[in-house]
């Protein structure tokens, strides 16, 4: 649910429907007040049946809800005091192995026991990059710090059009990286300035 929040909310600033990010905003702070857990500071799996919330933490859930928290931030850094600050604090701690690297996948609450390996046939890099990529994207925003970022263009690509992931940004400089291996791409970094959803 909260993956269709955010692709609403992101639609709905890029096409300018009011409407749709209004829906998308509320229904998600709803979902993410359901969701949070005050007295671990990370949040919840799911919804049970009887009323109560999963504990256990999956990696893909988890960065998901991260996700469109750090999104909504960037119009209103209550959602980094209410909860970011706290969710990411637990995702470093105990998502990230520090001893072999990785995410897991799966940690049972409260023990903290992981279930699955962290790669299998239906985990890959994705979540974890994209959990990454948005986190260093929309903190630089907070912090009013620039973004840079590196892109492998084919030769006619205009890159004026490039923008910082699903966000909006200026274009401060773009510098040329020289590289030997990627053929027909030319290496790009592009520093951004004033993220933003519009």
């Amino acid at each position: 649910s909260i993956k269709t929040f955010w692709m609403i909310y992101l639609t709905g600033k890029l096409v300018g429907n009011q409407g749709l990010v209004e829906f998308a905003e509320i229904n998600a702070s709803r979902l993410l007040e359901k969701a949070f857990l005050p007295d671990s500071g990370s949040w919840a799996r799911a919804p049970k049946s009887d009323g109560t919330v999963d504990e256990n933490k999956e990696w893909w859930i988890y960065a998901e809800l991260d996700q469109m928290t750090a999104t909504l931030s960037l119009d209103n850094p209550k959602y980094v005091q209410d909860y970011l600050a706290k969710t990411s604090r637990w995702w470093m701690a105990h998502m990230v192995d520090k001893e072999h690297k990785g995410v897991w996948h799966w940690l049972d609450f409260p023990s903290l026991t992981p279930k699955y390996p962290k790669v299998h046939l239906w985990k890959n890099a994705y979540h974890t990059f994209e959990h990454a990529l948005i986190g260093y994207i929309t903190a630089q925003a907070f912090y009013k710090k620039q973004v840079v970022l590196y892109y492998a263009l084919v030769n006619d690509i205009n890159h004026k059009s490039l923008q910082p992931y699903y966000f909006t940004g200026e274009i401060v400089t773009t510098d040329p990286v020289p590289h030997w291996c990627l053929e027909p791409f030319r290496l790009l970094k592009v520093t951004f300035k004033n993220i933003g959803t519009k």
